[in-house]
Formats: structure tokens, sequence, C-alpha cells
């Protein structure tokens, strides 16, 4: 399976995105993963071992000549948007431009809802980042009370 990521970004967001690639490698069979990104993220990725091939914007081939199975467009800057144009694949997940501005599909809306690029505005992607901030303290209170109760529950 060939897929191309493109995430430009700020480095720790091309280094928080890059966590999505042992899920990428469970779900798909064999995939062959070319990550497209700025030149300072280079270095961050040049070492994982997940990805095939990173390109940057001075180091590419012509992408428009590879049929990719999956593209995951996880920027929204309209430089590395600008990239997907006369683009093919079977299959897309992210942000793209549409009228030259970046909007996103419904498979990434749980991520984009939350963030710039919402298309709820930016007072409901802050309310829904705090929504998932709280659930998820919740869940790891909760969690760690029941690993304390079975530590409490094996001393007695």
């Amino acid at each position: 399976m060939n897929i191309l990521i493109i995430k430009f970004g700020a480095r720790g967001d091309v280094i928080r995105t890059a966590y999505i690639l042992p899920g990428i490698y469970k779900k798909y069979t064999a995939p062959r993963i070319c990550w497209y990104t700025s030149e300072d993220s280079f270095a961050l990725l040049r070492f994982n071992p997940y990805i095939g091939e990173i390109l940057t914007p001075s180091h590419a081939r012509d992408l428009s000549q590879t049929e990719f199975d999956l593209i995951i467009s996880l920027d929204d800057e309209n430089e590395a948007l600008s990239l997907l144009e006369g683009m093919c694949c079977k299959e897309f997940i992210g942000v793209y431009l549409l009228k030259g501005q970046p909007v996103y599909d419904d498979k990434a809306a749980a991520w984009f809802d939350m963030g710039l690029i919402s298309r709820y505005g930016k007072a409901s992607a802050v309310m829904l980042k705090e929504k998932v901030i709280m659930t998820d303290s919740k869940t790891r209170a909760d969690k760690n009370s029941n690993r304390f109760k079975n530590i409490r529950c094996a001393l007695l």
C-alpha cells in the first residue's frame, strides 16, 4: 500500500503527528510511507523506521506521477496543500484546498473540528478541546483509581 502523509507545520506538530505511524502499520498490509514535510522537520523524521521516503520542497520528485492508495493530509497551510493539486489517490483523509481555502473531509473532522480551521469556528473548537481534555482526564483518573484499589486489595 502506497501512502503519502503531508505534514509541514511546526516541528512539534510533525513529531506529534508521527505517532500515527505504528497504527498505520497495524491497519494496512505492508504500507510504504512517503512523508512530505518542511526542510526544518526532515532531521526529525529521517531515522523513523516507519517512513520509507521523506520529501521536502528542495528534495522532491513529481508526486503527480505517483498513484497513492491513501493520502493523509494533516497540514492546513496553503503551501503544503497546493501539493495535492493534480495528485491521484484511491482514498483521501484530511485537509485540501477548496477555492483557495483549507477545508477538511469528514474522516478528519474529529481532529480538525478542534483546530484553527474548524468549520464550527474558533470558539467551538476551544470548547471541543476542553471537553476532550476533561473526558480524557476523567478517564485517566478512573483508571488510576481502579489501579490504586487493586493495589490496596493486593496488599490486604
